[in-house]
């Protein structure tokens, strides 16, 4: 295993989810950009996750199991930044998944313009067998630049699934707040 820091970590955090952690878990390993570790924090789960898991430890060295006692999917999160490492952080629910090329389009774009923390993608809603619904948004609903006013009037919302930032700017907002116990905390975050 190489000391050099992937260009991201991906964080999932995880509570009672074996069945649809390894869908998640699959769409990470299988981006078409693969300098990333894959993070993901057990919530106190008491179904079979951690054996899911090191499944995936065992086939690759890009993942790793954080264990923690019940606190929560924000609390969750928390404790994947604090061992991530990586330049840039992306996040995933362990019932969702990734379309193959996330993350290269959103690592270009970010390298590309030194001037944004942040990027977030549209979402390809699905019904719970995998088949396409359709997209949240319109693409006249997409919106970029500083987009605080479209945030806090909701005529958006970043998904924090859809969500990748520059972990230096995680540093300086903080942590995602743990007393909101999962209610918006991803919006107050993102603003």
């Amino acid at each position: 295993m190489s000391d050099k820091p992937p260009a991201i970590s991906v964080i999932i955090p995880s509570y009672n989810r074996d069945k649809t952690l390894p869908r998640a878990i699959d769409s990470v390993l299988t981006q078409t950009f693969s300098d990333l570790e894959l993070l993901i924090v057990d919530d106190g789960s008491t179904d079979n996750t951690r054996e899911v898991v090191e499944e995936y430890m065992l086939k690759d060295s890009r993942v790793k199991y954080i264990y923690q006692e019940n606190a929560r999917q924000a609390a969750a999160r928390n404790n994947g930044i604090k061992h991530s490492r990586g330049e840039f952080t992306a996040f995933l629910d362990s019932d969702d998944e990734w379309l193959s090329d996330k993350l290269k389009k959103q690592i270009e774009y970010l390298e590309t313009h030194p001037e944004f923390s942040m990027v977030y993608s549209n979402q390809l809603m699905c019904d719970s067998k995998g088949a396409s619904r359709f997209l949240r948004y319109r693409n006249d609903q997409m919106v970029e630049g500083n987009i605080l006013i479209d945030l806090l009037e909701r005529r958006i919302y970043c998904s924090t699934q859809s969500v990748m930032v520059r972990s230096r700017v995680i540093e300086k907002v903080g942590l995602f707040d743990v007393d909101l116990k999962n209610s918006l905390e991803d919006w107050e975050w993102t603003l």
